[in-house]
């Protein structure tokens, strides 16, 4: 539930204050924007990526598990990526990322 998830993430990350955060994400694959895949989220330190509809960002794709990733903006690492222990993993620029670990983004991500 997001409860046990803000619990979790405050106390493995310091997350910037939700009231400073604005997210535009743009969704690609293989270098290409995926129509319709784009989101605009206002006031939330982390957002997630999966199949429900549940998540900020739909991704319906075979190798996408119902809640795959998550998104977060930590004070010391930045903006971050988190893999959420899915059977297929996360992939960031080509690297599959460790599992329930923040990943940093570089602008080129």
């Amino acid at each position: 539930s997001g409860t046990d998830t803000e619990a979790w993430l405050s106390s493995q990350y310091k997350l910037v204050p939700k009231k400073q955060i604005g997210w535009t994400v743009r969704v690609t694959r293989d270098g290409k924007p995926m129509p319709d895949a784009g989101v605009t989220v206002e006031g939330k330190s982390w957002i997630t990526a999966g199949k429900l509809d549940t998540n900020d960002i739909l991704a319906e794709h075979p190798t996408c598990s119902r809640t795959h990733c998550m998104f977060i903006v930590d004070q010391d690492l930045g903006v971050c990526a988190v893999d959420l222990g899915t059977a297929n993993g996360t992939k960031l620029d080509g690297e599959r990322l460790t599992p329930l670990t923040a990943t940093p983004l570089l602008p080129s991500s």
